[in-house]
């Protein structure tokens, strides 16, 4: 017997998603948990300066270019409906705030180089209609979720990170 799969609250897939995608231990990894977060279509203001998908990525992928591990902690998250919409589990508007320290493989007498990374992270998350709905006859739902729009302010402990260029 099979039953429709429970989608969880928009707020808690945001979480699941970002901890995905700073965590990922492989680049197959990070390339799943980031094509499973953001959008083809996605909207990116970094540091007040706007990114292409593609420079998005590449910023987070420079985070943790010597990365050994990665620890991240949500520090708060809130989910709203868009004005003059409905609240809805699979679409709205998701702001998180979090530190996420990455443990490198650089040494330094001896102990491996640490950093933090804070950021605000404002999300607006539809249904993407261009992933495709399981055949006919097979039951549960798709995760078809993704980050449209995003906006997000980071500082690095070392100093402000790079617009992207």
């Amino acid at each position: 017997m099979t039953s429709n799969i429970v989608l969880p609250p928009l707020k808690t897939w945001a979480t699941e998603r970002l901890t995905a995608l700073i965590t990922a231990s492989t680049q197959a990894d990070f390339d799943r948990a980031f094509d499973s977060f953001v959008s083809k279509d996605v909207k990116v203001t970094f540091n007040g300066a706007p990114l292409t998908r593609d420079q998005y990525k590449k910023q987070l992928q420079g985070e943790r270019i010597l990365e050994r591990s990665a620890t991240i902690n949500v520090l708060n998250a809130i989910q709203a409906a868009q004005l003059n919409t409905q609240a809805s589990e699979t679409s709205g508007l998701v702001g998180m705030f979090y530190d996420a320290t990455y443990v490198e493989k650089i040494l330094i007498l001896g102990a491996p180089a640490e950093h933090s990374n804070q950021s605000s992270l404002n999300i607006h998350v539809e249904t993407d209609k261009s992933i495709p709905l399981p055949p006919a006859g097979i039951h549960g739902d798709v995760e078809r979720r993704r980050v449209f729009s995003l906006n997000q302010v980071s500082v690095d402990q070392r100093g402000e990170i790079n617009k992207g260029n």
